[in-house]
């Protein structure tokens, strides 16, 4: 018979494991020892685990009884605790992907203020913790801050789903505001649910701007062309009629942007078509009413 009583489990298992070597069956160890074949079962199973988890059980910290089953749940546990206590820049990344939705890891870099090389490590951990996922279809990576990440920054995001080239316009939009922060840091793209409660339902492409400009609050057009848009398009976007009642069906159209913005921005994407646009432009200064620019801005992704 074995004495059990303030005997360590890695210790009991060790002499049932020298029984085992005389007595073949659990039913004649058990004969043996005076145990259970069940209990005698899980001891000699310890002796399979990692070292580190056989400590873990002769301290108490973990049951005899499927001691690796409550290893993972308490690792799962540690995991999500250590992911709440988030340093100040893993707070900014998540705010900047709830506002922004999607963005690359230069583009957070440069919201942030940091050097790329200082963030990415933080950008990974976070990846690692899933508060944050990866889209991994294009290079560079875009990241969008996960339901997990939003939870733990109680913050908010987006539920509907959106397409590669949804995306492609978010991170061009990303690229064109921090351009322009680094000529005019008070420059700010303003979300589209803020366009909807003051009456402008913008149209793809189409993004609204504020920033000061000799102590006054002004506001700029900016239409983003990475599908290759009609020019005669810079026209009609500049003067549509926006529904300020939208939901209803008698709503009235009375706002455009010609009469909120003061400078029209149309970034392209394609060398070629950049010049349709210009010469559009140019031709038809005289009826377009805004002040209207056209630039050239190179793609985030190579093909979309």
């Amino acid at each position: 018979m074995i004495k059990t009583l303030d005997q360590k489990p890695i210790e009991l298992a060790k002499e049932l494991l020298i029984l085992k070597e005389t007595f073949k069956t659990l039913a004649e160890i058990s004969n043996a020892s005076g145990l259970s074949t069940s209990k005698i079962s899980r001891h000699l199973a310890l002796l399979d685990l990692p070292i580190e988890i056989q400590r873990m059980v002769d301290a108490g910290e973990l049951p005899v009884a499927q001691p690796l089953n409550a290893f993972k749940k308490k690792e799962g546990r540690n995991k999500a605790t250590r992911s709440t206590v988030l340093n100040e820049i893993s707070h900014e990344i998540l705010h900047i992907l709830a506002i922004k939705t999607y963005a690359t890891q230069t583009q957070l870099a440069d919201y942030c203020g940091k050097v790329l090389g200082a963030l990415r490590h933080t950008i990974n951990d976070l990846a690692d913790m899933k508060l944050i996922s990866a889209n991994k279809e294009f290079l560079p990576y875009s990241y969008s801050l996960t339901s997990r990440g939003a939870h733990i920054g109680c913050l908010s995001i987006p539920k509907h789903f959106m397409s590669a080239n949804a995306i492609h316009q978010r991170l061009l939009r990303n690229k064109i505001e921090i351009l322009m922060r680094a000529k005019n840091t008070s420059a700010s793209f303003i979300n589209r649910v803020d366009c909807w409660k003051s009456g402008f339902f913008p149209a793809i492409g189409e993004h609204l701007v504020s920033y000061e400009y000799e102590r006054q609050i002004e506001h700029a057009l900016v239409i983003i062309d990475d599908y290759l848009m009609s020019p005669f398009r810079i026209k009609h976007c500049i003067t549509r009629k926006h529904d300020r009642k939208k939901t209803v069906s008698e709503g009235s159209l009375v706002l455009a942007w010609e009469d909120h913005v003061q400078l029209v921005l149309v970034y392209c994407t394609d060398k070629k078509h950049l010049e349709n646009h210009q010469r559009f432009v140019t031709v038809n200064s005289d009826s377009i009413p805004i002040k209207t620019v056209v630039r050239y801005i190179s793609p985030i992704w190579k093909t979309i």
